[in-house]
């Protein structure tokens, strides 16, 4: 890869042949093969389940096809379980209380809009280990265009991108992070799925940290010999990537114990204990101006004792019904017809993968290889 790309450009050549353009399968309906954007197959074997994701007007789901029947089985993302069954956190609420509904509902999908970009840089950034910052106005620039969003975004957010992807980047300098999957999407038998931001192997102690050790402690032999042990330990872990710079939240913990139950799931070879949120500070407004992070393990958080009990209040409340409404085609008052129309996703898009295979040649047996160990017609998952 040419050293002198953009981040951007480089990116797009990276997920060549990986994450696959969402196909139209009905008006406002779009569906995509998941692919991981990094995967090492050195130290990983691939599940052998093809996973789906289809993005509605009204919402997201996931799917994999059953290796026997051939049907479509549908799994609620991580996220859609904690909005639904997790309690809002107060100091959120006083917010959108003192902000009023609208402007906290415009200023949390501005928000996201730029979590989704910074996402896909820091991807970009632990994928390749490089990343130019010159190109952050043209990658925002292609973001707005790609999601129709108002030219204001980029300048509103091009100064907060780059500090904050140079935040992440001194991160994975000083913890030496090593990718084994970024971006990856999974299922797991209990009946959810969901995208990992980054499995990676790094330091148990930052190289700032290990400095600052040995120049206090650098006469003591006994004690630099501890100390060099300590700086050369390493774990595997998960890290959730997040932009906002004022701590995390309870939902953040139960995000990323959700995931590694997932993860050992599919790689029970390499298990994962570890868990991880990092976000930038806004070190640019700080007397010292160096870049800085919040790196927190979430490992112990006494909140993880809750997951079970709300993956099975989301169980109990799941209503959705997996089928959605299109409305369409021309109004005639003098001669009325039908303009709504009813799909039932699991056959809308069995009908559509058969369509895909009979027109591409494409062998549909592929689709349903499952992984080894894994029956996702288990009773445990929903198949409303």
């Amino acid at each position: 890869m040419k050293t002198n790309e953009t981040s951007s450009e480089a990116l797009r050549e990276l997920m060549q042949g990986a994450q696959q353009e969402p196909e139209v399968v009905k008006p406002g309906l779009t569906v995509a093969q998941m692919t991981a954007l990094f995967f090492d197959k050195n130290a990983l074997h691939e599940p052998k389940y093809r996973l789906w994701q289809l993005n509605s007007r009204g919402g997201r789901y996931y799917y994999t096809f059953s290796p026997t029947s051939g049907e479509a089985i549908f799994f609620p993302s991580v996220t859609t379980i904690l909005r639904k069954v997790m309690p809002e956190n107060k100091f959120l609420t006083e917010w959108k209380l003192s902000k009023g509904k609208e402007a906290a509902e415009e200023y949390t999908l501005e928000r996201a809009n730029y979590g989704s970009f910074i996402h896909g840089q820091l991807a970009s950034l632990a994928a390749l280990r490089r990343y130019n910052l010159d190109g952050v106005r043209d990658a925002l620039a292609d973001y707005v265009t790609r999601n129709n969003l108002a030219y204001g975004f980029i300048d509103a957010h091009e100064e907060e991108a780059k500090a904050d992807i140079k935040a992440f980047a001194r991160w994975m300098w000083e913890y030496d992070v090593r990718p084994y999957a970024i971006e990856v999407s999974l299922f797991s038998e209990v009946g959810y799925a969901g995208m990992i931001d980054l499995v990676c192997n790094l330091r148990t102690v930052s190289r700032s940290d290990e400095a600052a050790a040995r120049a206090k402690y650098g006469a003591d032999e006994k004690k630099l010999a501890a100390i060099e042990a300590k700086a050369a330990e390493r774990i595997d872990a998960i890290v959730d990537f997040k932009t906002g710079k004022k701590g995390f939240y309870d939902e953040y913990a139960i995000q990323l114990e959700l995931y590694r139950r997932m993860w050992n799931e599919n790689f029970p070879d390499v298990p994962i204990e570890r868990i991880f949120n990092i976000a930038p500070k806004d070190w640019t407004k700080t007397a010292k101006k160096v870049p800085s992070f919040t790196f927190e393990e979430q490992t112990s958080n006494p909140v993880l004792r809750q997951v079970d009990i709300y993956i099975q209040l989301f169980k109990l409340l799941d209503d959705d019904d997996r089928t959605i409404v299109l409305i369409g085609g021309t109004i005639d008052l003098d001669n009325p017809q039908e303009n709504v129309k009813l799909y039932k996703l699991p056959e809308l898009v069995k009908e559509w993968a058969e369509k895909r295979a009979e027109n591409e040649g494409i062998d549909t047996d592929r689709d349903n290889i499952p992984a080894e160990g894994f029956t996702p017609e288990i009773s445990k998952i929903s198949q409303k």
